[in-house]
């Protein structure tokens, strides 16, 4: 794909730094090598890279540097969104989002430019500390989680609303041998009210330890477990957030497929294909396209009006995509 070689993207096809790298290096946030900020700084202005002015800057966006699935898709809808509105905007990528440090240093480095707006995903404590000394000098957008602070605002999945569809279908198909996967969040616990509101069996049973966020070790993980603990005459094993695939898995790996599914909730856009396997009952995805083109049209009103979103806390709709 011929990128706009001024673009940071462009710019990181043409010298192999990663687009987190050079806005590491551009936007002197983060741990960059001496080498890399100097191959950034020289490659930046032989490709005319332009930094926006501190005075002209509307909107800062941190995202995390993931090119694949939720993160890759709300962010081209975001950003072009943002572009169509002549919004001027810089974005920070940044490799790891539980980066406390990092998050901070990309924050403080887009508060002092002048940004009237922060787009970020959640904030951890210590990022939320930051933000609240800012005594709501700047509107702060988040995406997925929300946090008490002046002029936050969040944009969130309905997960409740989720959980209780996601109990109806179990109840349709009148399963009561299931085992749940749980993490302990407060978004999985508003997706597990709801299921155990339209599914009391999910009430009482056995529970697993949430896997490593790893495809290679997640399903390994779970299948372990289920081995330990006898549960393999289950049909229907119950994932939360992020877990479906590693579900899918264990249950392939046991030698369970076709005698049991999984039924669960994954932003990952791109997972609908999953869905073609018997294993899975139903998935629960979140538009990340969607998400960005809400978000971008909250950010741009509030830049030409300086209006606020009506409500603190936006419940976006899931979608159920069933296997039937």
């Amino acid at each position: 794909m011929n990128r706009d070689k001024t673009s940071l993207r462009g710019i990181s096809e043409r010298t192999g730094l990663s687009p987190a790298t050079l806005s590491r290096a551009l936007n002197h946030c983060g741990q960059v090598s001496e080498l890399s900020r100097t191959c950034a700084m020289e490659a930046a202005k032989y490709w005319g890279y332009r930094k926006i002015p501190k005075e002209e800057l509307q909107i800062g966006v941190i995202l995390p540097d993931n090119p694949k699935f939720f993160w890759k898709q709300l962010a081209d809808a975001l950003l072009r969104k943002l572009r169509e509105a002549n919004v001027r905007f810089e974005l920070a990528l940044v490799p790891q989002l539980r980066d406390d440090i990092q998050v901070c240093q990309c924050v403080q480095n887009i508060i002092e430019r002048g940004a009237a707006l922060l787009i970020l995903p959640v904030a951890d404590e210590m990022v939320a500390t930051y933000l609240r000394t800012l005594n709501g000098s700047v509107a702060i957008f988040m995406l997925r989680e929300y946090m008490e602070l002046t002029n936050a605002f969040a944009f969130v999945p309905d997960m409740y609303e989720t959980g209780s569809e996601m109990g109806r279908i179990l109840a349709k198909r009148k399963v009561r041998r299931i085992v749940m996967i749980q993490d302990g969040t407060k978004t999985e616990k508003e997706w597990e009210d709801g299921l155990k509101k339209a599914f009391p069996v999910a009430a009482s049973c056995p529970v697993l330890e949430r896997p490593p966020d790893n495809v290679r070790w997640g399903g390994a993980f779970l299948a372990r477990q289920m081995q330990q603990r006898n549960l393999l005459d289950i049909e229907a094993l119950i994932c939360c957030d992020g877990t479906t695939l590693f579900g899918a898995l264990a249950l392939h790996k046991l030698g369970l497929y076709g005698k049991a599914f999984c039924i669960g909730w994954q932003d990952a856009a791109g997972l609908t294909q999953y869905v073609q396997s018997k294993t899975l009952a139903a998935i629960a995805a979140l538009s990340p396209e969607k998400l960005g083109e809400r978000v971008a049209a909250a950010a741009i009103k509030y830049i030409q009006e300086r209006t606020f979103p009506g409500r603190k806390i936006h419940r976006e709709t899931v979608r159920i995509i069933v296997n039937s």
